[in-house]
């Protein structure tokens, strides 16, 4: 079969649009594929929840070992209404995550579009309550981490963008690396994420290609210099 593949369209001002030809040979993975020894000395896993049934699998498997989950909601939550039950299994793998990112509309989308960013964070919480909280990234606006008490809020490092794609992913790496295998603190590790998407957004493509060193080198530079 064929993979799936993407057409990312990048403007001059480094926003993105992407096309997904979604394939057919991805989403035919099966449940009865995915085996324990997948999770066999592993920290953490990672999911956007894709394809749902597998993915539903080593959730139950991580959380039965222990493995802290974290779950990147890329995508709208409607977009998983086309298959029969898909919803469901995406509604557990949320009610699975130790940890949730995810953009302003999915938020708005699980919360109600008539609410304000704050509270449809705070009432997928209530439903849910993911140990770890749940992290809002806002473009521009930067990134804030809701707990079940508190908002922790971080501004953006001002870099002028050169592309956007893979900004988002840069900024779960640095996120899953400082909080869940660094235990550093709620604010020490949204602060590294947030220069992670900043870096990747410097250079064209869709991956961070710097050292940590100059991540760290970035958040350095730009102290005193952030919105």
């Amino acid at each position: 079969g064929s993979t799936m593949h993407t057409y990312v369209f990048v403007s001059r001002e480094g926003g993105r649009a992407i096309l997904v030809n979604p394939g057919d040979s991805y989403h035919l993975l099966s449940a009865g594929q995915i085996t324990g020894k997948m999770l066999d000395g592993v920290s953490v896993l990672f999911t956007d929840g894709s394809p749902g049934a597998p993915a539903l699998k080593l959730c139950r498997m991580a959380k039965e070992r222990e493995i802290p989950v974290f779950c990147q909601m890329e995508n709208l939550p409607s977009f998983t209404h086309g298959t029969p039950g898909s919803y469901a299994r995406f509604q557990e793998i949320l009610a699975s995550a130790d940890l949730i990112c995810a953009g302003q509309d999915v938020y708005r989308e699980l919360g109600g579009t008539h609410r304000g960013l704050d509270e449809c964070v705070k009432s997928l919480w209530e439903t849910i309550s993911p140990r770890h909280g749940l992290v809002c990234t806002a473009g521009g606006q930067g990134a804030f981490w809701y707990d079940g008490d508190s908002f922790l809020r971080m501004p953006v490092f001002p870099v002028k963008a050169i592309d956007t794609t893979g900004a988002g992913d840069s900024f779960c790496g640095g996120l899953i690396l400082r909080y869940l295998l660094e235990d550093a603190s709620r604010e020490e590790a949204l602060r590294f994420a947030c220069a992670c998407g900043a870096m990747k957004c410097l250079a064209p493509g869709p991956r961070l290609r710097a050292s940590r060193q100059e991540v760290e080198d970035l958040m350095a530079s730009m102290e005193g210099k952030r919105a």
